[in-house]
């Protein structure tokens, strides 16, 4: 968002950014004005990490995973746990198989971001990763909840988001639940 860029393709300038920073001007840029309507402002700090972006409404919601847009001190990076629970926190809005769109950067001391985790660095894994991800679904619920997002026939998709402290630490089970085996052997 803070550098300007053109794209050329045979000799025409088919994109431009202007680099003024506004994540929000660059996502409408990219994606469309029609997904940005549908975007509403995350902020979130816990554990040593703020956490500012979008989410999208599940509207936005893809059959693909990709969407899942994560970027650690201003580098686009993969976060798979954490990515786990943003799919997660999006389930009782979203029908089974379809996977959130959203905008999401996380700030975080340099020391606290371990960048040896793939040879690309392209995936990388933070400090204290467990309780940011099981403190990101209430807050992430918490957020869409204040938007009337329940789906229209619950049955159809997945309970209610938690309220109650009972209700979140149940969806810390299904976030554990929902983690991918490696035993593969």
């Amino acid at each position: 968002p803070g550098i300007a860029f053109s794209l050329f393709i045979d000799g025409k300038n088919t994109f431009v950014t202007d680099g003024r920073g506004d994540i929000l001007q660059v996502i409408t840029q990219i994606f469309g004005l029609q997904t940005a309507k549908q975007l509403t402002t995350f902020v979130f700090n816990a554990h040593d990490v703020k956490v500012t972006g979008y989410l999208g409404l599940p509207s936005l919601a893809k059959s693909h995973r990709y969407s899942l847009y994560t970027l650690v001190n201003g580098r686009s990076v993969s976060l798979p746990k954490i990515n786990q629970a943003l799919i997660v926190a999006y389930r009782p809005y979203l029908p089974p198989l379809r996977y959130p769109c959203l905008f999401l950067h996380f700030q975080v001391d340099p020391s606290l971001v371990d960048v040896n985790v793939h040879p690309t660095k392209k995936e990388v894994r933070l400090s204290k990763e467990d309780q940011l991800k099981t403190s990101l679904i209430p807050a992430i619920r918490n957020t869409l909840s204040t938007l009337n997002l329940a789906p229209s026939e619950p049955s159809l998709y997945h309970q209610q988001p938690p309220t109650t402290p009972s209700q979140v630490s149940s969806s810390q089970s299904e976030l554990r639940e929902s983690e991918p085996s490696h035993d593969w052997i």
